[in-house]
């Protein structure tokens, strides 16, 4: 059985609304040296989120310093959009006006050094294989360079191994 690796851990008051919130103003959260590190190594991203931020655009996750092989996470005019920047192919769109009414929801990316998986829940929205190789080890929540979101992030977990069973009943994967 391989290790399990937590490289990030956030959580923000289990039970309580103690979450990270983004005014789609100004706020971010960047961590240097404490992202995917560099290259394309395996890891999973586990986390809740929730919006009402309809028809608006918000960067929730993303690393490196935004070069076709960096990855991330936002949602624009009603997608999720999850995978690689500059090429739409490098990149999943799913359909997400469902899950932006104001309630929590379980997110996890999943990237096995080929292919990369988003789960909402416990289904598996979509598969999608993008050249990831990460240039640096900057992760940033909440902005990209350009755009800030509005949404709010608790229970992060990072991880560069993917251990199926240690979270599987709280993201029911």
């Amino acid at each position: 059985m391989k290790n399990l690796y937590i490289l990030l851990l956030l959580t923000f008051g289990i039970g309580q609304d103690y979450s990270l919130s983004f005014d789609g103003v100004d706020d971010e959260v960047l961590f240097s040296n404490c992202g995917l590190g560099t290259g394309d190594n395996d890891f999973t991203i586990l986390y809740n989120f929730r919006t009402t931020d309809l028809n608006g655009v918000g960067h929730i996750i993303n690393t490196g310093n935004r070069t076709e092989t960096d990855f991330h996470i936002y949602y624009y005019q009603n997608n999720l959009y999850v995978g690689t920047y500059n090429n739409s192919q490098n990149q999943t769109q799913i359909p997400f006006s469902n899950y932006m009414d104001g309630n929590w929801y379980n997110i996890a990316v999943v990237w096995d050094g080929t292919s990369m998986k988003t789960y909402i829940g416990d289904t598996i929205a979509e598969t999608i294989t993008p050249p990831y190789n990460a240039t640096d080890n900057t992760m940033i929540f909440g902005h990209d360079g350009g755009v800030f979101g509005k949404f709010q992030l608790d229970n992060v977990y990072l991880l560069t191994i993917f251990l199926f069973r240690f979270l599987s009943d709280k993201f029911a994967l």
